[in-house]
């Protein structure tokens, strides 16, 4: 199987997942598991920070080939690890806050996580030589 291929297995295995999960805990409350409106968008929005999780674990492992590469190939794999961090941590941080957080600081909390965290996987971070 192709490297594209096993991608596109992968984000459709992760999808199907997550709509599995939000249709299975909606059936669960309407056969009468007492399973309020909180704690499901607590756990479905949670599930997308794995998603971002999952998409920066795979980001390192996606090679590029490198005659289509305009740079030195360990710098850009450089970046693409430090990228993949950058969103498995702010994913981490997305459904930690979603799961730990009072529902009014969630949101804000986890946008803010999820947007440091992809600045931090997108701009270049060169620091300047020791002298």
């Amino acid at each position: 199987m192709s490297t594209s291929m096993r991608s596109a297995v992968g984000a459709i295995a992760v999808a199907s997942a997550t709509v599995a999960v939000a249709v299975g805990l909606r059936v669960a409350n309407a056969y009468g598991m007492a399973i309020d409106h909180e704690t499901r968008t607590r756990i479905v929005t949670a599930m997308f920070g794995l998603v971002v999780v999952w998409s920066g674990n795979m980001m390192p492992k996606t090679l590029t080939p490198l005659a289509q590469l305009r740079c030195d190939p360990a710098h850009y794999q450089a970046r693409v690890r430090r990228a993949g961090w950058a969103f498995v941590l702010a994913g981490l941080g997305w459904s930690l806050s979603w799961l730990l957080l009072p529902m009014p600081a969630a949101m804000p909390m986890a946008m803010l996580l999820l947007m440091f965290g992809t600045l931090a996987g997108i701009l270049p971070l060169t620091f300047p030589a020791r002298r």
